[in-house]
């Protein structure tokens, strides 16, 4: 009886190959696309638990099935410090996952709503996301990408809880209007030749004592060719209700009745009543000035905290 022989089918190496690149070939990498947008921006502090704000992530890929951009997860990072403190958007940054290790995309969008206040943020600050797309993997994906860097600007709501007298001050150039006696606070400045100011405005510094008082903002003096320019830029929140500018070759100006005053009402140059500014800047131009000069710079302030005199 003859032994059969079993032949074993010998496919060629060449042939494992080919229908390896076939298989490849028929895999799909999409390039995508991820925006970065804010419910608001600037966005408004709560002061509390609550969100902030909303931060939405779009992705697309051109010729994608939806399917595939939705098996990706898109994690929102914010730009640090390196210490966890948010900062602007920038080449050196150290990026911190918000909400790691992601979403899922529905539709290709992602939405996270965010308390600013318990990043870090605070008044006037302004810091950087993105978001990081990482892909769903398969043999058709969307690539790993991340988004253009977009900055948010955090403020804060202004209330009103108080209102304060302010004035310009200068440590150097300065004299406090009870060293020239008179018996309320405040300072002359001066003299002033040609040239470029910046003065800081204290709110509340009873008795000339700064210790006593608040930074609410600063002034900043051009004098040239005989004009003075001189503009009030306050901090956030501390909204100008009336300004009054003094400018003169004397410390402190002469009232109606030929004495020396420091009177606000009597500087000459006032904004209040329909002119009052209401806002957080304001500003003056005095012309037909010679010389050096003397100036005292006078405000009543808005403040969100009641400032103490």
């Amino acid at each position: 009886m003859k032994r059969q022989r079993t032949r074993k089918l010998i496919v060629p190496m060449a042939l494992i190959l080919l229908a390896a690149l076939a298989t490849l070939a028929l895999a799909v990498n999409y390039t995508g696309t991820t925006i970065v947008t804010f419910s608001a921006n600037p966005a408004t502090l709560s002061g509390d638990s609550a969100p902030d704000v909303t931060i939405t992530s779009t992705t697309t890929a051109s010729g994608a099935p939806e399917a595939l951009i939705d098996a990706g997860k898109v994690v929102i990072q914010l730009a640090t410090d390196g210490a966890g403190n948010p900062v602007p958007a920038a080449s050196v940054v150290t990026w911190v996952a918000l909400n790691a290790p992601g979403q899922n995309p529905a539709s290709g969008v992602t939405t996270l709503d965010v308390d600013l206040d318990a990043l870090g943020f605070i008044c006037g600050t302004v810091a950087g996301f993105r978001a990081h797309y990482v892909t769903g993997g398969g043999q058709d994906k969307v690539d790993t990408h991340f988004s253009t860097p977009v900055d948010l600007t955090a403020v804060c709501e202004c209330e009103c809880e108080a209102t304060e007298s302010a004035y310009a001050y200068s440590g150097t150039l300065g004299t406090c209007f009870m060293d020239l006696g008179f018996s309320n606070w405040g300072w002359s400045i001066g003299p002033l030749a040609p040239g470029e100011y910046v003065f800081p405005i204290y709110a509340g510094a009873g008795q000339c004592d700064l210790g006593n008082g608040t930074l609410v903002g600063q002034l900043l003096v051009s004098y040239a060719d005989g004009t003075l320019t001189a503009t009030y830029d306050m901090d956030s929140c501390r909204t100008l209700l009336e300004t009054h500018l003094y400018v003169g070759s004397l410390p402190v100006p002469i009232g109606p009745d030929d004495d020396p005053t420091v009177a606000p009402g009597q500087y000459g140059n006032i904004h209040d009543g329909e002119e009052a500014p209401n806002a957080e800047s304001d500003g003056f131009v005095v012309s037909g000035l010679s010389g050096d000069v003397y100036l005292i710079a006078h405000a009543t302030v808005c403040v969100p905290e009641s400032v103490e005199e």
